[in-house]
Formats: structure tokens, sequence, C-alpha cells
């Protein structure tokens, strides 16, 4: 079995005035791997595939802002955008066995869309209050019907209340 990761990335981040700060990122996420599979025919016959290449990648940026009014309170603001795919192929020559659109029921492409928007409130005594607001957009470039609906947008409204010791 061969396994390869990679995640190279970059982020850029200025602060044009005092209280805000603008930031860019971007990363790469990549794993490959060959791995021994059995798939099975009909009768429940065995076929061992040798060294099957399975491939998942990710491309992922985002931008932000923040501002810090007068202390106590910041915003921040995030807009971020991936794309993943994944793609497995076997060997279509083995005896007997139907592998036609095996990859294309195992391939995968989805992109998921999102924004967030922030304010936190620093209160005494290291306590702290947080309140977001998340929206994301799933689409799914290869939807299968057998898998039902995969597209879609969802919303998250977030309170938290904190303590630093």
């Amino acid at each position: 079995m061969h396994t390869k990761y990679d995640n190279p990335g970059i982020q850029a981040v200025w602060s044009p005035a005092g209280p805000v700060t603008i930031s860019a990122n971007y990363d790469y996420f990549r794993y490959k791997i060959n791995r021994n599979v059995v798939l099975f025919g009909p009768g429940n016959v065995q076929f061992p595939v040798e060294r099957a290449p399975y491939t998942d990648q990710a491309h992922v940026y985002s931008v932000g802002a923040t501002y810090a009014f007068v202390m106590p309170l910041t915003a921040d603001m995030e807009f971020y955008q991936s794309f993943g795919s994944g793609r497995f192929r076997i060997d279509e020559s083995l005896p007997t066995l139907t592998t036609e659109n095996v990859g294309e029921l195992a391939d995968m492409a989805v992109r998921e869309t999102g924004g967030r928007i922030t304010g936190k409130y620093a209160l005494p005594r290291n306590w702290g209050l947080t309140l977001s607001y998340d929206i994301n957009n799933y689409v799914d470039f290869k939807n299968k019907p057998q898998d039902g609906p995969q597209n879609g947008t969802a919303q998250t409204v977030m309170i938290v209340a904190s303590k630093k010791w």
C-alpha cells in the first residue's frame, strides 16, 4: 500500500489601519493511495485487485476582515469556498467481473461556498460573549440518484458564553 499526503498553503495578512485586519488564505489538500481491495462478482466470487488507485483533493480559499471597535467589541466577516474531488479506478480486464461504471459511481466533485459574520464582546473577569451567523451552500456536481439530494443551503446562528481561566 502506497499513501501520499500533500498540504501546501499560503496566507497573507494586511492591516491597513489600526483596527482593521484583512486576510486571505489558500490551501491545497491531496490524499493519494494505492491499496489492495476485494470486489465481489456473481455468486459472491471474490476478485482481489492489487494497488487500486484512489485520489481525493480539495482547493480551499478564504478572505476575511476584522474590525476592532473600541474595546471590548470586535466584528469579523469571512467568505470561503472549497472545491473537492475524488477518483477511484480499477483494472477493467478482470475475468467475468463487470466493473463498468465503478469509477463513475465512486467519483465525487463537490463545492462548498459560505460566509460567516461574528461579533465578540469581552466582559469583565475574563468572560466573553460571541454571536455568529454562518451560511453554507453545498453543490454535488456528480449527484447520484441513489444518494438522494446532496445540494442545499444550511444556516447556523450560534451564541457562546466563554470564560478564561
